[in-house]
């Protein structure tokens, strides 16, 4: 779509235009990023119930891009995002409770976010999953269930999080979930993504 059609499109109030001509200024298609603008775009989209508007504002409020670094308002709109089921959103609420970031620190309700993000194969969340469940953070302690995430976020794929692959090699070196096993660490070690 050519930019002046998505600018009128997203000007009559469309929500999935300003949430591509949000992308459009952030990422900076055809011209330098302007931030400040992509924030204003997303803003009207997420205003009108757009989840992904609503998720990339709180990524801007929460990285400090284009706006004020708030990370009450990024709580905010990852919250609006990640109860219509967008899991990214989903994934960084979870880090918000998990860190203590816009509200109160409560790993239980980070366990909640990550599984449901997981649960929907985002790889981030898994292998943060992984991790809830190897420290004994928001649930019981559970080796064989951090490995078995990490290995879900290792699966070969577009959503691989590198970090799975060095928490892998962790557990079979130290024989967490699973027996001692330096050749299968190695054999992880040396995949390449």
């Amino acid at each position: 779509m050519e930019f002046k059609d998505l600018m009128d499109l997203a000007i009559q109030g469309d929500a999935q235009a300003q949430f591509d001509l949000g992308n459009y200024y952030y990422f900076g298609k055809g011209a330098d990023p302007n931030y400040k603008e992509a924030v204003i775009w997303y803003t009207k989209g997420a205003l009108q119930g757009g989840s992904n508007s609503q998720y990339n504002l709180g990524v801007c409020y929460e990285q400090g891009i284009g706006i004020e670094q708030n990370y009450e308002e990024a709580f905010n709109w990852y919250l609006k995002s990640a109860t219509q089921g967008n899991v990214n959103a989903q994934n960084n609420l979870g880090s918000c409770y998990d860190l203590g970031k816009g509200t109160e620190k409560n790993q239980k309700e980070a366990v909640n976010y990550y599984t449901k993000a997981a649960l929907q194969g985002n790889a981030i969340s898994q292998t943060n999953l992984g991790i809830c469940y190897q420290y004994n953070r928001g649930v019981k302690q559970d080796y064989k269930k951090a490995l078995n995430w990490y290995k879900e976020a290792f699966k070969p794929g577009d959503d691989q999080d590198d970090r799975a692959r060095m928490r892998l090699i962790e557990c079979y070196i130290n024989g967490y979930g699973c027996k001692r096993n330096y050749d299968k660490a190695m054999e992880i070690f040396q995949t390449t993504n």
